[in-house]
C-alpha cells in the first residue's frame, strides 16, 4: 500500500481548559476521499486549521507530501501543494472568474510571475486558467466578474482556484454549504469525477454526500476520533448513529 498523503499523529489543541482537539490520529491515502464528521461543536474546524497551519497544535505531528510540516504556517504547507477550499467563498468578486484562478496560480508561486495586470495579461497564465475553468464546467463563464456569478458557480470558481495550483491534497471545508438541492449535486459530481486523481479531506454535513463521495469516513465527538471506518459501518455504528445521525437514521 502506498504511504499517505497525510498522517496525524495524535495531535491535541486545548483553548484554556477547554480540550478541543484530543490526541487526534488518522491518515489520508493517495486518490482517496476522506470525509470527516461530527456534530456541531465537536473540533472539527479547529482540526482543519491544524491541518491547513492557521493553527498550531498544542502537541502530535503532522506529516503531509512526506515530510514533517507540524512547524509549518499556511503559505508553506500551500507550496507544499495543500490547497483548502473554504466554507465561506474567498473569490474576489471584483475579478472576472478567469482572473480568480489567474491570481490563484501567481499566489501559489510556482512560476515567474508578478502579481499585476502585466502578469494577467500572460498568454500561457491565461491558458493554464481557462483549463482549470473548464475542468470544474465554467469554461463559458470565464469573463463573468465573480460576484455576477451564482453561489454554486462560486464554489466551483474555488475548487477551479485549486486545481490550478496542481494541489496533493485538497482540504474541502464544508464545499456544500448554503448551496441549494441541484448546485449540491453538480459540485457533488465534479468531485466524484475527481476521485481517484486527487485526495481529498472532507468536512461536510449533508451526509447523503459523504456517504456518496467517501472511501473512509472518520467521526470526531467532543474533540476526539470516535472511529474511522467504511462509509456503511459508520452509518451503521450504534455510537455513532446516537450522538450524530440519530437513533431512527435509516440504515
Amino acid at each position: 500500500m502506498a504511504d499517505p498523503v497525510l498522517t496525524l499523529e495524535r495531535l491535541s489543541k486545548s483553548f484554556s481548559a477547554l480540550a478541543v482537539t484530543q490526541a487526534v490520529s488518522l491518515d489520508i491515502r493517495p486518490g482517496e476521499i476522506h470525509a470527516l464528521i461530527g456534530p456541531n461543536g465537536a473540533g472539527k474546524t479547529t482540526l482543519v486549521a491544524q491541518v491547513a497551519g492557521a493553527l498550531k497544535p498544542d502537541s502530535g505531528v503532522i506529516s503531509f507530501a512526506g515530510r514533517d510540516v507540524t512547524a509549518l504556517g499556511v503559505a508553506a504547507r500551500a507550496r507544499l501543494g495543500l490547497s483548502r477550499v473554504f466554507q465561506i467563498s474567498n473569490v474576489v468578486g471584483g475579478f472576472t472568474a478567469l482572473e480568480n484562478v489567474m491570481v490563484a496560480i501567481i499566489a501559489a508561486g510556482d512560476g515567474p510571475f508578478r502579481m499585476g495586470r502585466r502578469a494577467l495579461a500572460d498568454a500561457g497564465l491565461r491558458e493554464q486558467a481557462h483549463a482549470a475553468l473548464d475542468a470544474v464546467g465554467l469554461a463559458g463563464r470565464a469573463l463573468v466578474a465573480a460576484a455576477q456569478l451564482a453561489h454554486g458557480e462560486r464554489r466551483a470558481l474555488e475548487l477551479a482556484m485549486s486545481l490550478a495550483q496542481h494541489p496533493r491534497l485538497l482540504l474541502l471545508d464544508e464545499p456544500m454549504a448554503g448551496t441549494g438541492k441541484a448546485e449540491g449535486e453538480r459540485l457533488a459530481g465534479l468531485l466524484l469525477a475527481l476521485k481517484g486523481r486527487i485526495p481529498m479531506l472532507l468536512i461536510e454535513h449533508d451526509m447523503d454526500t459523504v456517504f456518496r463521495l467517501a472511501d473512509r469516513v472518520s467521526v470526531l465527538i467532543s474533540g476526539a476520533l470516535a472511529m474511522t471506518g467504511a462509509p456503511e459501518a459508520v452509518r451503521r455504528d450504534p455510537l455513532v448513529r446516537a450522538a450524530y445521525l440519530g437513533e431512527d437514521e435509516a440504515v
